[in-house]
């Protein structure tokens, strides 16, 4: 799932409209820092993880360290394959193709993810964490989190756009199940 979701995330930056709002911070970061994507977006995982460990360590186990880890070498993998070999500039259609196969995609391999068991990401473990500690239900926690992501982006230049809009309004939709 962690492959999976690496490469999902790659298909969705590569359509050019948007990622999802963690996603869109860290490269909005590591882009201004001049640093590689994959190692930020560890970093910054590493520093959530051990928040998360000083608070809920029950959300952590195998699975959290592969996801900080993997998700955004993985990214970066395939990312170096599409410049190298993909055209940069793909009509608007191809964009909107691309675009909904990295939501479906980062759909698919989060569900995967999650119904494996094996810890919650750094990222999904704020909300548990937010919810715990200032009682208030999940989903108005993940949508603060997402927010937060997502205007820091926005304000960094990141990369926001439709994309990241329908992610959000996906997890918003999931967070109410």
């Amino acid at each position: 799932s962690i492959l999976l979701m690496g490469f999902a995330v790659s298909v969705f930056s590569y359509s050019g409209m948007g990622v999802d709002p963690f996603t869109a911070l860290n490269m909005s970061i590591s882009a201004k820092l001049g640093i590689s994507f994959g190692f930020f977006q560890m970093c910054i995982n590493g520093i959530v993880l051990v928040l998360v460990a000083l608070t809920a360590k029950r959300l952590i186990s195998v699975g959290t360290v592969v996801n900080m880890v993997g998700v955004g070498y993985v990214c970066e993998f395939f990312t170096k394959i599409y410049d190298q070999f993909l055209p940069q500039e793909n009509s608007f259609v191809a964009r909107l193709v691309l675009m909904a196969l990295g939501v479906f995609l980062l759909s698919l391999s989060a569900s995967l993810y999650f119904n494996c068991n094996v810890g919650v990401s750094p990222y999904d473990a704020l909300g548990f964490v937010m919810e715990e500690k200032i009682k208030v239900k999940y989903r108005w926690c993940r949508v603060i989190t997402d927010l937060i992501c997502t205007l820091v982006a926005f304000l960094l230049g990141g990369p926001i756009g439709i994309g990241t809009v329908v992610n959000n309004l996906k997890e918003l939709a999931r967070s109410f199940k």
